[in-house]
């Protein structure tokens, strides 16, 4: 019995994690040997129809140069639609160029995006750069009404600095769409809280009235 109720409670421990778990990546930086980092995340791994997922991109600039020609393109499954987005540096909004869907542009069955923040020459670009000690962030929301499990396998951020180009390649992150939200409601998380400590309670006095009897 108390094997069951081990069982039981590290079943739901693990779910209390699973459902809240968000999942993050640190992109692999193209030269290497410089201080730029590119983090990516995902606010959840698993979701309900139309739940949104937030998406954020860090790329926090700690070197001495200015970071220039900031382009971030981003592959979403088809199922997956675009909401909205923003983005800032040092959380001050900047303005940038959207584009998207692409279909199959990079990978078949994938739509492409871009956010583009400095493309000078073009006027409806503003030339956003990313000077020494600045952090960009960008963050949009997307939304899925197809359950399924999906692989969110290829975005990269490519910009220039120190006379040099630089490019990124990501690590593979995964999602879960299920047809209503699996993660418990705040009720039904006391109903079986309380479920867990009846059985508990119930458990401890089976096993008293053992030792009771055997003495």
């Amino acid at each position: 019995m108390l094997a069951g109720i081990t069982r039981s409670t590290f079943y739901i421990s693990s779910c209390l994690i699973l459902f809240s778990s968000t999942s993050y990546g640190q992109d692999t930086l193209y030269p290497s040997g410089y201080d730029i980092t590119c983090d990516h995340g995902l606010s959840a791994t698993y979701l309900g129809i139309s739940d949104t997922l937030v998406i954020t991109w860090t790329i926090a600039n700690n070197e001495d140069f200015v970071l220039s020609g900031l382009y971030l393109a981003e592959n979403l499954p088809f199922e997956f639609d675009i909401i909205s987005s923003h983005m800032t540096i040092d959380n001050q909004p900047i303005s940038f160029f959207y584009s998207g869907a692409l279909p199959d542009q990079v990978i078949s069955g994938y739509n492409t995006y871009r956010w583009v923040i400095d493309l000078p020459g073009e006027p409806e670009v503003s030339e956003n750069t990313l000077g020494a000690g600045q952090t960009l962030s960008l963050r949009y929301g997307a939304i899925c009404e197809t359950p399924g499990s999906y692989i969110m396998p290829f975005h990269t951020v490519c910009f220039y600095g120190n006379g040099s180009g630089f490019f990124t390649t990501p690590d593979t992150l995964f999602v879960l769409v299920q047809q209503e939200n699996i993660v418990p409601t705040l009720s039904q998380w006391g109903m079986l809280i309380m479920a867990l400590l009846l059985l508990a309670a119930g458990t401890i006095a089976a096993i008293r009235r053992r030792r009771t009897a055997t003495i």
